[in-house]
C-alpha cells in the first residue's frame, strides 16, 4: 500500500499505481483511523486516481483555484422547471458542440428520474480574476462501466470587483462522458456572451438556494472534510450574488494542511 510521506506536505509525484493500490487506499479510508492529516493525504490521492479515470461523480476540470462551500442534490422530479433552465442553457450551446457532446447532452435531457444532478456554490480564485459560481451537475451512470459516470457542467460566474459581485458575467460547459479510451474531456466551451437562460437559471437557482440550506436537497459526504476543493467561503463581500452566510460554516478537522487544489494530468 502506498505509505504518506512522514510530515505534513505530501509529496504530489506519490499517485495510486494501479487497481490493487486503488482498492488498498479504499479500505484504509473506510476505517477513518489515520490522523487528519494523513486522511487528508490519502482522499486527495483516491480522488486523483478517481477524477482520471471517470470513476464516480467528481471531474478535474472546474476544481483549480475552486472552493465549493455549499452542495445540493436535487431531484429531477421537484427540481424539473429549474433543470429546465439548465437545459436551455445547453440548447443555446448546441451549435459548436461535436455529436459525441450532442448525444450526451440529449440524452440526458431525455433521462427522467435517471438523472443525477447537483448544484455546487463556490468561490474561484483565477489568476488575479475572482469569481461567485453556481455550478449546475448533470450526469447518470455509465452503460459502459457502472461505477463510471457521464457528466454535463455548467459553471455560472458572476466576477468580483473589489467587495461586489454584480451578477453572472460567464458562461462555462464541459461536457464529459465515460469512454474507456481516449480518457481526456470530450468537449468544453466558455462564453461571456451570457444567454438569457443562463441569467434566469442563475437569478432562481440564487434565491432557491436561500431554503435549500434548511432542506433535504443540502448534500454532505464525510470526504469534502479532506478534500483540498471543500472549505469555507474565501471572501466576505459587501454585495453577493450567493445566499449569504448565516452561520459559522462547520468545522474541518484539525491538522489538515492548507495545500492547494492538485490536479490529474492529461
Amino acid at each position: 500500500m502506498i505509505t504518506p510521506p512522514n510530515n505534513t506536505t505530501p509529496d504530489p509525484a506519490t499517485e495510486i499505481r494501479d487497481e490493487r493500490d486503488y482498492r488498498a487506499v479504499q479500505a484504509a479510508l473506510s476505517r477513518r483511523s489515520e490522523p487528519p492529516w494523513v486522511m487528508q493525504f490519502l482522499i486527495n490521492l483516491f480522488e486523483r486516481y478517481r477524477q482520471a479515470r471517470k470513476i464516480g461523480w467528481s471531474r478535474p476540470w472546474n476544481k483549480h483555484g475552486t472552493v465549493i462551500f455549499e452542495s445540493f442534490r436535487l431531484d429531477p422530479r421537484r427540481d424539473a422547471d429549474l433543470l429546465a433552465y439548465a437545459h436551455k442553457v445547453l440548447t443555446f450551446l448546441r451549435a459548436p458542440m461535436p455529436a459525441t457532446a450532442l448525444e450526451l447532452v440529449d440524452e440526458l435531457a431525455a433521462a427522467g428520474a435517471d438523472l443525477m444532478a447537483f448544484v455546487f456554490l463556490a468561490h474561484v480564485q483565477e489568476g488575479p480574476r475572482r469569481f461567485e459560481r453556481v455550478t449546475f451537475g448533470l450526469g447518470r451512470r455509465s452503460s459502459i462501466a457502472p461505477r463510471c459516470r457521464d457528466r454535463v457542467d455548467i459553471d455560472l460566474d458572476s466576477e468580483i470587483h473589489g467587495d461586489r459581485s454584480d451578477g453572472v458575467s460567464r458562461v462555462r460547459v464541459f461536457v464529459d462522458p465515460y469512454r474507456a479510451k481516449p480518457r481526456g474531456l470530450v468537449w468544453c466551451h466558455e462564453t461571456e456572451r451570457v444567454p438569457a437562460a443562463a441569467r434566469s437559471l442563475f437569478e432562481r437557482t440564487r434565491v432557491l438556494a436561500r431554503d435549500w440550506s434548511d432542506n433535504d436537497r443540502r448534500w454532505t459526504h464525510w470526504t469534502s472534510d479532506y478534500l483540498n476543493y471543500f472549505g469555507p467561503r474565501r471572501w466576505a463581500l459587501a454585495t453577493t450574488q450567493l445566499p449569504p452566510a448565516d452561520a459559522a460554516p462547520p468545522e474541518r478537522p484539525a491538522g489538515l494542511t492548507a495545500s492547494k487544489p492538485t490536479l490529474p494530468a492529461g
